[in-house]
């Protein structure tokens, strides 16, 4: 593979983007305001402030892909200023504004990062989030009480988001099957998942292992999962000392079904989709303005949900003209070569697995997602697609 890192890795830009990612795994942690104040937004503004000067002169090059979400960005923040409730839109106006500014200080110090730096710098921060959220789940009852069932949220707000976050870390340990550190990783992770009893963060880590197969075109030696499936579930039942809590969560499976295909339901998701077609029918071209579903779900059929579907709630906040632009680059995305390299197929792999849980969740403003995608852009027009 060509060499093309920086043979001086700059101490301060070093420290700034391991504080960000630090603090991207933090979100339990901010100030609240008239949106939350998390750490890497912090660390974002001060690597504005420090370096700003430096990104504006940096000529890191821009896929077509990352444009059309620029447009798409600008697009939805000038719809929001005529939308319905614009009090609602405006937390996001603000929040895609940030994203902006993030992906871009993400990508100029990703400039300086190279495979083997970014992978020792997952493990570490990987090590402190999974760590940190077990003890926070065990100690100071960072969990939400859902039927009966305490899910773990640790560092993050939601068990749902959880996983999304825990992908990373076992991502990273499946690409790294030959070191014996990362399973300490991957234990944790799974077992942290399994706290979680989410079903979207089950079928999440599936779908990270097919994408990963199909990009990479090789076979996971399935013995070592299983290995750390076993202890981690071995683990978890000493702990709880009981069979109930898997019997619960494999009824949430079976319950799926019955409860999304429910449409009189208040939190079937069928039923909610039903209602934002409602809504999008009388705003098909331009839509209702970004974060404004939830109010006019409400006002219209009496149901306080988000769309939980963030396709849908795209098309039906931004019309069909921010749909296809949004559509578009995600398509040019998905399209781009890998040339089975490892460090671009993890990451892609990763991505695949969030827009699949996508469908099932609101994150159209989730930053580990724009921060994955600004590293996975960084190699690749840095030559990680040659071999």
């Amino acid at each position: 593979m060509r060499r093309i890192f920086n043979e001086k890795l700059p101490p301060l830009e070093i420290i700034l983007f391991f504080s960000l990612v630090l603090g991207l795994f933090m979100q339990r942690f901010y100030i609240d305001s008239i949106f939350a104040i998390k750490g890497y937004i912090i660390i974002t503004v001060i690597t504005i402030a420090l370096l700003l000067k430096k990104i504006y002169k940096s000529k890191f090059e821009f896929m077509l892909y990352e444009k059309l979400f620029l447009l798409f960005s600008l697009y939805a923040i000038v719809r929001t200023f005529f939308s319905y409730d614009f009090d609602a839109g405006l937390r996001f106006i603000l929040g895609y504004i940030f994203i902006i500014l993030f992906y871009v200080v993400t990508r100029y110090l990703a400039t300086f990062i190279t495979e083997e730096v970014f992978e020792v710098i997952i493990f570490i921060v990987s090590l402190i989030f999974l760590s940190l959220s077990l003890f926070l789940f065990y100690f100071y009852n960072a969990y939400e009480l859902d039927r009966g069932m305490y899910r773990l949220i640790g560092t993050i707000i939601d068990p749902n988001i959880y996983c999304l976050y825990a992908i990373i870390p076992f991502a990273y340990f499946i690409k790294n099957l030959n070191k014996p550190w990362w399973y300490i990783i991957g234990f944790l992770t799974l077992f942290s998942v399994f706290l979680t009893s989410s079903r979207g963060g089950a079928v999440g880590l599936l779908i990270f292992i097919a994408a990963y197969m199909f990009y990479y075109r090789s076979k996971i030696k399935p013995i070592h999962i299983i290995i750390i499936l076993i202890g981690s579930l071995g683990l978890h039942f000493l702990l709880i000392n009981t069979i109930s809590i898997y019997v619960e969560f494999i009824n949430r499976f079976f319950d799926l079904f019955r409860e999304e295909l429910n449409v009189d339901a208040g939190s079937g998701r069928i039923g909610i989709w039903l209602n934002g077609i409602e809504l999008f029918k009388d705003n098909v071209l331009f839509g209702i303005g970004l974060n404004n579903f939830r109010t006019l779900n409400y006002l219209n059929f009496n149901n306080l949900h988000y769309a939980h579907n963030t396709f849908l709630e795209i098309l039906i906040e931004t019309g069909v003209i921010g749909f296809v632009i949004y559509g578009s680059a995600l398509f040019l995305f998905i399209k781009t070569k890998t040339n089975e390299n490892s460090s671009l197929i993890i990451i892609k792999a990763i991505l695949i697995s969030f827009l699949v849980q996508s469908v099932f969740l609101s994150n159209s403003l989730q930053e580990i997602m724009f921060f994955m995608l600004a590293m996975y852009t960084s190699f690749y027009t840095r030559g990680y697609n040659y071999e």
